[in-house]
């Protein structure tokens, strides 16, 4: 028995509106209601695929000239279009073609994501440009150019009240300048056009590194990550008509941090107690509460902060995790009450009876993990030092 082959299925030609049935004594019933109806389809000479269902004949054929004459109206607007249906360009990619192949590409018709339509023929060459992030329709600027504009449109986000979705906090702004350095540093020089692209990204650090410096992995991974930041602000602006593509650069860890061991855990208790930054420090210790975004003076006027008997912790509304209950241990409560007793625990008082905790700052905590014995660098030491800010 020979068996059966699926019928193909051909496809219209752009600009030919078909009817199925195409006969006015031929129709499709509606499943249920058994209503006629004919099926009108068509590709748009702009890429757009269009499809609707009429149920007279009348109206299909109605909706046929109607598209008709659309696509007349569009090719005679688009005459210098469709004479560069396909683009040519032999060689490499050099500066000279590259600006011969953006010329070439803007004449063509686009799709709904503004990219050159697919049923137009690309050289190989500029095909390849195109899958490895090259940006025809960017600006010729530089990535140094347009740091600056970013960095402004955060100090915006930085001034806006904190219900709004591009709030930033200023330590966050912080670590946005600091990353917009090592981007300078090593992309400041790349054009908008040509760095969206993992290829490039690649070159760029190993020529880098090749003729100025050997780069650490963390400086590599800030300067990719506010590279990658600034793409996704000007996709979002519709300056850059392609996807964002940004090497992905892990640091690997050699090793598995280690636990702290019970002596630890208690050296690091019994140092802690002694400075002003005891209560905050058996909060994240105990409770887990980060000092910069729970423990944290709030902006609003809900109650937040530690109870009056030290058995529970209100995290603010506008804290990192949002209003929520922590229940404080029995351990952890002796100590807040013996604070208490010596006017060590509060920063202030909530009108709620709350006590506000007193969250610190990196320096202090810094000095403090200094002398609990971890690893800190001695300028970063000597800096919090200077700023006389840790222990009494």
């Amino acid at each position: 028995m020979a068996k059966k082959r699926n019928k193909q299925r051909t496809r219209t030609e752009p600009g030919v509106v078909t009817i199925d049935p195409n006969s006015p004594n031929e129709w499709h019933k509606t499943p249920g209601t058994g209503a006629p109806f004919w099926n009108v389809s068509a590709i748009a000479l702009w890429g757009e695929r269009l499809r609707k269902r009429a149920k007279t004949w009348e109206h299909a054929t109605f909706l046929r000239t109607d598209w008709e004459k659309q696509f007349a109206k569009w090719k005679e607007d688009h005459k210098e279009q469709e004479m560069s249906r396909v683009v040519v360009l032999n060689g490499a990619l050099d500066e000279t073609r590259l600006a011969q192949a953006k010329r070439a590409v803007a004449l063509l018709p686009k799709d709904k994501s503004d990219l050159p339509n697919a049923q137009y023929k690309l050289d190989e060459a500029i095909a390849f440009a195109l899958k490895c992030g090259w940006d025809p329709l960017a600006d010729d600027l530089l990535v140094k150019d347009v740091i600056p504009e970013l960095l402004a449109h955060k100090e915006q986000c930085a001034k806006l009240p904190w219900r709004e979705p591009e709030h930033i906090q200023t330590n966050t702004l912080d670590n946005h300048r600091k990353n917009s350095k090592y981007c300078l540093e090593v992309f400041g020089e790349e054009k908008l056009s040509e760095i969206n692209s993992p290829v490039r990204q690649k070159q760029v650090l190993a020529d880098f590194e090749k003729n100025d410096r050997k780069l650490a992995p963390y400086f590599k991974k800030e300067a990719l990550k506010s590279l990658g930041m600034l793409l996704r602000w000007l996709r979002k602006r519709d300056r850059l008509k392609t996807e964002v593509n940004v090497m992905a650069y892990q640091i690997r860890r050699t090793t598995t941090p280690k636990a702290m061991t019970l002596l630890e855990q208690q050296q690091f208790l019994d140092r802690i107690y002694y400075s002003r930054l005891a209560a905050a420090g058996y909060m994240r210790f105990y409770l887990g509460l980060r000092p910069y975004s729970e423990l944290k003076e709030s902006q609003l006027e809900e109650e937040y902060g530690l109870s009056c008997d030290c058995k529970t912790f209100m995290v603010p509304l506008d804290g990192k995790t949002g209003h929520r209950r922590v229940p404080v241990p029995p351990v952890a409560t002796i100590v807040f009450k013996e604070l208490l007793a010596q006017g060590r625990l509060y920063k202030k008082i909530h009108k709620e009876g709350f006590y506000i905790i007193e969250p610190g700052n990196p320096s202090s905590w810094t000095y403090l993990f200094g002398k609990c014995g971890y690893h800190v660098s001695m300028s970063a030491m000597t800096k919090a030092c200077r700023k006389n800010c840790a222990l009494h």
